[in-house]
């Protein structure tokens, strides 16, 4: 059984997510809503990590090789429009990687009829989800202006 395995994946991945939220934030200070909502966003993810802590417990932490798309993304100037619409994406891909896993093991979770894990995982994915949404709400914002304004 790999459940063990997963639940890593996602404890780090959601650590990650957390460290990559305030990334951006400290790249575009310029950004109030950025700084605003992104440390809100990396919240919500160190608290996700905890609360996978009880599952890890259950069923321990095997060890799975880990996507490490941290390592490949957020690169090149973080300056204007077009540097936060490259690190909004990148974080679009941390967070649809981490929604993945939590649609994973929510089926996991329903096939051992674990009540729990199915419940932690509907509930933190929500919030997941919400982190996506704020994403492509910024990405859809700023995109139009950060392709076509002169450089």
């Amino acid at each position: 059984m790999y459940v063990g395995g997963y639940l890593g994946v996602l404890q780090d991945s959601e650590q990650q997510l957390a460290v990559s939220f305030m990334l951006v934030a400290s790249r575009h200070p310029a950004e109030p809503e950025v700084l605003a909502i992104a440390p809100v966003l990396a919240a919500w993810s160190r608290e996700h990590a905890l609360r996978l802590q009880p599952f890890l417990d259950r069923y321990g932490k095997q060890q799975v090789a880990a996507p490490a798309l941290h390592g490949v993304l957020f690169q090149g100037s973080p300056l204007g429009g077009r540097g936060l619409l490259r690190d909004l994406q990148d974080l679009s891909l941390l967070v649809n990687d981490v929604r993945l896993t939590w649609v994973m093991l929510s089926l996991a979770a329903k096939a051992l009829r674990d009540v729990d894990l199915q419940d932690a995982c509907r509930t933190l994915s929500e919030q997941t989800l919400r982190q996506l949404d704020w994403l492509k709400v910024h990405i859809e914002d700023g995109a139009p202006q950060a392709l076509i304004a002169a450089p």
